[in-house]
């Protein structure tokens, strides 16, 4: 969460006693996301790579490792309103449920076109806190809320071609469950006590 006041969390002490700058860019951040939503890998796999994303190729146990991407996930999933927990929404922030990072790849980068004149791949380094204080910010207008606008439309007292229209619309940009950020944070949650029973087989 973006602060005013306060430097970023950039840096992190590990097992080894040496401290690591951390690798919080947005692009770094939702290369992990695509990674939880990738089913060919192991929830094991997922974190020991997130591991290698976030701090690089540190020979510390498993254990260290888990507890490290955990440190991470709070800070990648932590909410400015409403009790900050991971899942938390709010009318402050972008429904989490009707939005994915990676589907909607094209519609985040043409809203930050759209209403901040920033070209996304023209600044790789944007620490994720910046993205997320603009991205949940992002006006009624931009492509991505067109988008989730569509998703969010009930149906129930439409007919005729107006409800044609929005069924084709809400068809057209329709996403699968397991493919939202929600599910995709859920899933964060989910990784840690999976790679605790993995290390403890694999002498973690």
């Amino acid at each position: 969460m973006l602060s005013l006041t306060k430097g970023f969390e950039d840096r992190v002490k590990l097992s080894d006693g040496k401290t690591y700058k951390l690798r919080l860019d947005f692009q770094t951040v939702l290369t992990w996301y695509e990674m939880l939503e990738d089913d060919d890998l192991t929830e094991y796999d997922k974190v020991i790579n997130a591991f290698s994303l976030f701090v690089g190729d540190v020979p510390v146990s498993v254990n260290e490792k888990a507890r490290l991407v955990n440190y991470v996930a709070q800070i990648i999933t932590e909410r400015p309103y409403g009790n900050n927990k991971v899942l938390e929404d709010t009318k402050h922030n972008v429904n989490h449920k009707y939005f994915s990072y990676t589907k909607d790849a094209e519609a985040i980068y043409a809203s930050f076109l759209y209403d901040y004149n920033i070209d996304l791949l023209e600044c790789p380094g944007m620490r994720w806190e910046k993205f997320q204080a603009l991205f949940n910010n992002l006006s009624e207008d931009s492509p991505l809320m067109r988008i989730v606008r569509i998703r969010q439309t009930d149906t129930s007292n439409m007919e005729g071609e107006q409800l044609e229209r929005i069924m084709e619309l809400q068809t057209y940009y329709m996403l699968d469950e397991k493919d939202t950020a929600e599910n995709v944070e859920q899933d964060m949650t989910s990784v840690f006590g999976m790679l605790k029973a993995n290390s403890v087989r694999k002498g973690g």
